[in-house]
């Protein structure tokens, strides 16, 4: 499964469109997408992030937004896992540029009107509309037709993911709690357990989660000390190990 990052900058109350009409056997021809592309070999994905957005605008991230992870699967091509990204807070000149195709400010109530990916339609709508993180499936036949979509997380693992990625910065939660809103009360052991995996440590704050007397995970996934760090980044007091309540979502 070839992984890819796709970004939506907003500006005035529209989003930076780009309209693929110039690259050589572009799956993409004629659609209108965000900007991004695949992660390269050793390449993280917020290092993706920025230089597809730098290589096809000309501007500079200074700060993003996770929205989401959707999986495409398709009868025709590669299956793939994208990371959804918006941004609002960028740096340079616009470069219009663009080798891959024409990039276009759309007032944001014009985006679905747009030729479009159907499958596009689904996570565009949230994305638009609420701040809330989501993990999307997308299902293609041969013929390019959508053939479903679910709006949300399919495995435990990914309603866990999808869970923890909504709790605000400066706030934790516990894992019980991340567990009910996942759909599975009583399952706060199982929620640490896919926790401990987290194989999207740099969208997935699982920082954010501790036991249910405010205390720091013993191991954490990361590395000892991590944890710590990252809730001080944020604003949150850590004191013997332990989060106040009053810290608590």
């Amino acid at each position: 499964m070839r992984k890819t990052t796709l970004c939506y900058l907003e500006k005035d109350s529209c989003y930076l469109m780009l309209h693929r009409t110039k690259k050589k056997n572009d799956f993409n021809e004629g659609k209108w997408i965000g900007v991004g592309g695949k992660l390269e070999e050793g390449e993280t994905v917020t290092e993706c992030l920025k230089r597809e957005v730098f290589e096809e605008t000309g501007l500079i991230l200074n700060s993003y937004k996770p929205r989401g992870i959707i999986f495409f699967f398709s009868e025709k091509y590669e299956d793939e896992e994208m990371y959804l990204f918006t941004s609002d807070d960028f740096s340079g000149e616009l470069d219009f540029n663009c080798n891959e195709g024409d990039l276009k400010w759309i007032p944001e109530e014009d985006v679905l009107s747009l030729n479009l990916w159907e499958g596009d339609r689904y996570f565009l709508t949230p994305m638009m509309e609420s701040d809330r993180f989501f993990i999307m499936s997308v299902y293609y036949d041969s013929e390019n037709n959508l053939v479903r979509y679910e709006p949300r997380g399919t495995t435990f693992a990914e309603r866990v993911y999808e869970a923890t990625a909504n709790i605000p910065c400066g706030m934790v939660s516990t894992y019980g709690d991340v567990a009910v809103m996942a759909g599975y009360p009583g399952a706060a052991r199982a929620v640490g357990n896919v926790l401990h995996k987290n194989p999207y440590d740099e969208i997935i704050p699982c920082h954010r989660v501790v036991n249910a007397k405010g205390r720091l995970a013993t191991c954490f996934g990361f590395g000892d000390g991590i944890q710590e760090e990252r809730l001080r980044s944020e604003g949150v007091i850590v004191k013997d190990n332990h989060v106040d309540k009053k810290y608590f979502l």
